[in-house]
């Protein structure tokens, strides 16, 4: 094959590959404090990955970082999800840098789940004040999850 064919079919190939793995902005972290074995892929949501869909392998983090201030009274719920196919692994709310002593600052809430299984689940999150009532939600959040 000729120079430029080959350039089309390997673009193609890699541009197929890239649409295939991605998740509108989603962003794959590798984590440096595992061996070359052992590292832990985490694909990186953010609120504007709001209703998008993302693909992962079994065993892998999705990691969503979403805006937040407890001081509100508002926080963010899991309002459903198929736990046989991805489970919290862990919460961690870090304020944004302030002034030192003011109050109420907001910060970022990032909540980490860990793939079980291979199907398919809906993650859906609410930001609302649970002792308001249903009907109290500022925002949501929500994404597809295929884990192959």
């Amino acid at each position: 094959m000729n120079r430029i064919m080959k350039t089309f079919i390997l673009s193609a190939v890699l541009l197929t590959f890239i649409a295939d793995c991605s998740s509108k902005n989603a962003t794959i972290k590798v984590d440096p404090d595992q061996s070359s074995a052992q590292k832990a892929v985490t694909i990186q949501l953010t609120a504007k990955d709001d209703g998008g869909n993302v693909r992962l392998e079994a065993d892998r983090i999705l990691s969503i970082d979403l805006d937040a201030n407890p001081s509100t009274g508002y926080r963010w719920e899991i309002t459903e999800i198929d736990e046989e196919v991805l489970a919290i692994e862990s919460r961690d709310y870090k304020q944004r840098d302030a002034e030192p002593g003011m109050v109420g600052v907001g910060g970022t809430l990032t909540l980490n789940f860990k793939t079980i299984a291979a199907g398919k689940t809906i993650l859906k999150m609410v930001y609302t004040r649970p002792q308001s009532g249903d009907d109290d939600v500022a925002k949501s959040f929500s994404v597809n999850v295929d884990v192959r």
